[in-house]
Formats: C-alpha cells, structure tokens, sequence
C-alpha cells in the first residue's frame, strides 16, 4: 500500500457507486492556514502515486507519500514537518500529485503559527 510519511490515510469506497469518475486534488480545509493541511485525491483507478510538497524554487520540502492507491478517495495530511525535521516557515509552498495518468500541483498558503 501508499507508504504514509506524513500522517496519511485511506478513505476506501464504500460500493461501487462511490469510486469517482474522474482524477481530482481538493483541499479538506482552508488555504491559508496556519495549522497542518490536508487533501482528498479522488482516484478513478487504481494506480501508483507519489505527493511531495516543494518550496518556491522547486526544492523538496516533504515527501507525503509514494506507493499503490485504489480507486477511490485518499485523504492525506501534512502537519508542516520538513524532510529532515523541524517545521517549515510560514510562506508559499506547492503539493504536487504524479500518477501515470494524472499530474497537478496546488498552491498552499502557510500563515505563522502551530502545527
């Protein structure tokens, strides 16, 4: 299964009826923020995904997962923990998706605050 590094998570179909039609990344909450961050990839199919969140010059910030998902929905979140510990800084930062079918990237505004 998805190799979870940042607190993700599954959220499987419950019927057939469930599994999406389409590929999309929707934030489960508000961007800014000052707290952690979470998304929802809908998965049409399954497939391998990777997500990682980068700074404003491309640079990796945190792997958030890599591996297997089905098809369904997958919620996954980020409590603003860099790749080699600590707490990244408040500013613009970039959560890219990549599956052999479907590639996006979404902005996330971090406000100063707590985790």
């Amino acid at each position: 299964g998805l190799v979870d590094v940042a607190h993700g998570g599954t959220i499987a179909p419950s019927s057939p009826a469930d599994v999406p039609m389409r590929w999309s990344l929707t934030a489960a909450g508000s961007s800014p923020t000052s707290g952690a961050v979470s998304w929802v990839l809908a998965a049409p199919v399954p497939s391998t995904v990777r997500l990682a969140i980068y700074d404003v010059r491309g640079r990796l910030v945190r792997r958030i997962g890599e591996g297997p998902v089905t098809a369904g929905f997958h919620e996954w979140r980020w409590d603003r923990s860099a790749e080699g510990g600590g707490t990244v800084a408040a500013g613009v930062y970039f959560l890219r998706v990549e599956s052999s079918d479907f590639r996006h990237t979404r902005k996330v505004v971090l406000l100063p605050g707590g985790r």
